[in-house]
């Protein structure tokens, strides 16, 4: 929602738009370069130096206005800061020397003079109405002498102009005035006041999707949908554009030229989707998506953004038993029914009332409620819609058992859900949305105070910071989320969605007798003001009563997002917390296929690959490569000269950022380890360590007190702890719930005896640490889990393996290890598998209880698999998968070739997409699983 650029349109006051921008230098008490942007009602100084503040000068304040040789000079004695440090925070107004002067860069004094003159004038008159109308008349004067600058375009003589026209770009609580240039390959918007680019371009091959909406009061325009765009820097770029023509007829040209590009749409209408819904072939996540789509919502605008409900009503449990139906809200409800006491004072109240009558003066969805949801992950909207200030600390979303205790029991107070609440993946959320502020979703992340935001103190002495979740979820944002959504997928929801779906979008919606009568339904002469603050009920989709979902079809829904839902030990934690209950319902409903890759060829999910190299002097990867994937996210690093560690989208092959390598040539890469989404720790060859995180774009240093004394050589992780060790001790260290250092746990080896860490994963509620001494013994660590707040120390045991055993009966080096609920699996360079009982109450060496022997190398395996299986590669191109006893259950040949220019050097299964991905010696990435298939060649990285 908030763009890459510092001044963003959210800075603006309400219904504020900048007519011009340019250069300057800014002199008061210092001097300073940056940009002066001329709005309708204040001017904005935007300093280059982030640590410097915003500065916003009204024009009702200005005094003295004057050019002086080269230069504007004004009097104001008040000026407000905003963003200083490039943070977000309450507008600060002071007093400052008087007396300002702006030299403009390749800008006319005179003419600044001028147009701020003008607008000095404006801010005078009394009238709003005749003020907003002569403001309008400045800015459309002002547009009409922009002309649209031809040299943007990609072609002077292929392109033929369709359509030209002056539009506003519609972003959440912002508009950006401009010329739309539409030709028969290309669509054209350059802002009228300019930007990091003159002109975006947005090629018409990428439109997959085009649909109009009711913006406002009734506004012609379109919501445009692009597939895979990218920006020239390589960010991610907007995927949805939503314009407001400045006549019916051209908003109607543009729909027709666009609809001829959007043949991968067609076909996926209301009645479609209800169908594939109705037969179980598309879960309740994506129907009610599709139905906030149909019914006019979009992510663009806050006014209207796609509502979804609570499905959850148990929010102070210590587990949650989603086989309870006590756990869940009653869905034939609107929320505001929820309450019988509540509604009788609504309904006594409705009846006094006079024409027009309305039971609900809020409304379950508003700009309001939506930033009452996001405000840590888009504070700036928040600021906006507040005048400059955070709301009250005690009316912020601080716990959701607070909100739902409001929701459920305040005659002010009837929101529902947004779809961040339930979302998993990038892929399932739009670029669009509050959480995505950054390109990057990890689930819950917007529950989290990442930005360190000063959000105040409440009644009770308790800062704001991070969101208070229910007990069940184990103070993990992510946990929540993913709780949520399997909610959201579950038998006892799917039964009753319909029922929902009457009250927002059906036959129920604006009835009294179905408690969903709302203000904005009933008031006339509506304002875009009144939709902002009282939100806007969806267009009926259903006048008839909306089919229950049949029973064969749920299951058969959850069975095929089972999967995902259960990514990152999600099916391990709900057997350790609800062992009767959830573990069972999920189980039942596993695939038929037995297997992972059975499972792949069975679903006709496909392959995708991508070349991971552009330099042709390196052309391999050479002995090693790091490959890692972690909640949609593959890491590579690579060795070379020009050796760069990236991160891309598991899926799509989209690269999200890359950073240059700490490492020297060799044919070894370094350690590295992704920690999450969006960030990952690394050595420099050295004894220190690095973190890179995607949203602040540095690096940073992690270990300066607690240095080890020999060359880092391995490193291991979890989102929240990850494990380092080197010749003189293998260190645990804990990282995250908020902290901004790196903390040292514990030592698990003071002597130096690990050699190589194999993996490191959560277990009930331990940590469970698997590594490899210098002897080739292997050893297993249990540390037990402590919350961020407590303070006891590790007890001695923890300095000593709770497990042992031999790497291998033949003495030949190990080459991968994995964890199941129940088992040790190892592999050998001889080919022999390895599988121990996982017996952590035993501290002597124990024996494998099977041995099998492949009869050619392994190379390296995966384990996490959601069948419960794993995966061995091995040096002839085959990948084998076993179960848990060591059962073959599936042997696939010649995958990849075993020659100088395509043997498999690294693999990693990434649970959140449930792919399987590999890396080869000749630099190209496969990904094996649910992939993009849309374009069949190879994608350079």
């Amino acid at each position: 929602m908030v763009g890459r650029e510092r001044f963003s349109t959210l800075l603006l006051e309400e219904r504020e738009l900048i007519v011009e921008d340019f250069l300057a230098e800014y002199r008061n008490q210092q001097q300073s370069k940056g940009w002066v942007k001329i709005c309708t009602k204040n001017v904005y100084f935007d300093p280059e130096l982030l640590e410097q503040a915003v500065l916003r000068f009204p024009f009702t304040k200005l005094e003295n206005l004057r050019v002086v040789e080269s230069s504007i000079t004004f009097d104001c004695e008040m000026v407000t800061c905003l963003r200083q440090n490039g943070v977000d925070h309450d507008y600060l107004t002071r007093r400052c020397d008087s007396k300002h002067e702006v030299l403009p860069r390749f800008k006319s004094p005179i003419e600044v003079y001028d147009l701020c003159q003008r607008l000095k004038n404006i801010s005078g008159i009394s009238s709003t109405s005749e003020r907003d109308a002569v403001i309008q008349s400045l800015v459309d004067n002002h547009e009409s002498n922009a002309t649209f600058d031809v040299t943007a375009m990609r072609s002077l003589t292929a392109e033929e102009l369709v359509l030209e026209d002056k539009v506003r770009r519609i972003s959440p609580l912002s508009e950006t005035l401009g010329t739309l240039r539409l030709t028969n390959i290309n669509l054209y918007f350059m802002p009228l006041h300019g930007g990091l680019r003159p002109v975006d371009i947005y090629p018409l091959s990428r439109v997959v999707g085009r649909r109009r909406l009711e913006y406002g009061i009734h506004e012609p325009s379109i919501e445009i949908t692009f597939s895979d765009l990218k920006r020239e820097d390589d960010a991610t770029e907007h995927l949805s554009l939503m314009l407001v023509f400045s006549e019916e007829r051209h908003c109607l040209i543009a729909e027709l030229l666009l609809g001829n590009h959007c043949e991968s749409t067609r076909g996926l209408d209301l009645e479609s989707c209800e169908s594939a819904w109705a037969a179980g072939a598309m879960s309740n996540y994506e129907y009610l998506l599709r139905l906030n789509y149909f019914s006019g919502r979009s992510f663009c605008d806050l006014s209207q953004y796609p509502v979804f409900p609570w499905v959850l009503s148990d929010y102070s449990s210590d587990s949650l038993d989603l086989s309870n139906p006590g756990s869940y809200r009653e869905l034939s409800k609107s929320v505001g029914a929820l309450s019988e006491r509540r509604l009788e004072l609504v309904h006594e109240r409705y009846n006094e009332m006079p024409e027009p009558r309305f039971l609900w003066g809020t409304h379950f969805s508003s700009a309001a409620a939506v930033i009452y949801y996001l405000v840590r992950a888009v504070p700036a909207a928040m600021l906006k819609l507040q005048g400059g200030k955070f709301d009250e600390p005690n009316r912020l979303f601080n716990s959701l058992l607070g909100t739902w205790m409001s929701v459920t029991t305040s005659t002010s107070d009837v929101k529902e859900l947004i779809p961040e609440f339930f979302a998993l993946t990038n892929s399932e959320l739009p670029v669009e949305s509050g959480a995505r502020t950054n390109g990057l979703y990890h689930p819950g992340d917007f529950l989290c105070n990442l930005q360190n935001l000063d959000l105040g103190i409440r009644q009770d002495g308790e800062r704001v910071e991070n969101v208070r979740l229910p007990p069940w979820a184990h103070h993990s944002a992510e946990q929540f989320i993913r709780m949520n959504r399997l909610a959201l997928e579950s038998d006892h929801v799917s039964q009753r969605l319909h029922e929902w779906i009457d009250l927002i979008f059906g036959c129920k919606s604006k009835i009294v007798d179905a408690h969903t009568l709302y203000f904005t339904d009933v008031k006339e002469n509506q304002t875009f003001d009144s939709l902002i603050q009282f939100g806007k009920t969806p267009k009926r989709l259903f006048n008839n009563p909306h089919p229950r979902r049949s029973a064969d079809a749920a299951a058969l829904s959850v069975a095929s997002t089972s999967s995902r839902v259960r990514l990152h030990g999600m099916q391990k934690g709900l057997r350790a917390h609800n062992p009767h209950t959830m573990g069972n319902q999920l189980d039942h409903k596993k695939p038929k296929a037995q297997g992972f890759l059975k499972c792949i060829a069975e679903s006709g999910e496909s392959e995708k690959a991508f070349s991971l190299y552009r330099s042709p002097e390196q052309g391999k990867l050479g002995m090693k490569c790091n490959l890692q994937c972690k909640d949609g996210v593959l890491l590579s690093s690579y060795t070379g000269k020009d050796s760069v560690i990236s991160l891309h989208d598991s899926r799509s092959f989209k690269r999200i950022r890359a950073t240059k390598s700490y490492h020297s040539v060799r044919e070894i890469a370094p350690p590295i380890a992704l920690l999450s989404s969006s960030s990952f720790v690394f050595t420099d060859e050295s004894t220190r360590l690095m973190a890179f995180d995607v949203y602040s774009g540095s690096d940073r240093l992690l270990s300066s007190d607690y240095s080890h004394s020999s060359p880092i050589t391995g490193l291991c992780c979890t989102r929240s702890a990850f494990v380092s060790t080197s010749a003189d001790s293998t260190n645990l260290w804990t990282w995250g719930d908020g902290r901004k250092n790196l903390q040292l746990r514990c030592q698990l080896d003071p002597e130096g005896v690990v050699r190589h860490i194999a993996c490191v994963q959560l277990h009930d509620q331990n940590l469970l640490i698997a590594t490899e001494s210098n002897q080739a013994n292997l050893m297993l660590w249990k540390i037990p889990l402590l919350d961020a707040e407590d303070g006891r120390d590790i007890t001695e045991d923890a300095y000593e393996a709770c497990w042992r055993g031999a790497a291998a009966s033949d003495g030949s080096q190990t080459n991968g290890m994995c964890l199941t609920e129940e088992k040790i699996i190892v592999i050998s360079d001889s080919g022999q598998v390895a599988i121990y009982n996982l017996d952590l109450a035993r501290r002597g060496p124990a024996d494998p209880i099977k041995l099998v022997q492949l009869g050619r190398s392994a190379i390296c395996m995966v384990g996490g698999l959601p069948t419960g299986t794993f995966l061995v590669a091995t040096d002839d191109g085959s990948l084998t998968e076993f179960d848990g006893e060591g059962r073959v259950l599936e042997l696939r040949r010649e995958i990849w070739k075993y020659d100088s220019d395509e043997s498999l050097i690294n693999m990693c299964f990434d649970a959140e997409l449930n792919v399987l991905v590999y890396a080869l010696s000749n630099g190209v990435v496969c990904v094996l699983g649910e992939v993009n298939v849309d374009d069949p060649n190879p994608k350079s990285g």
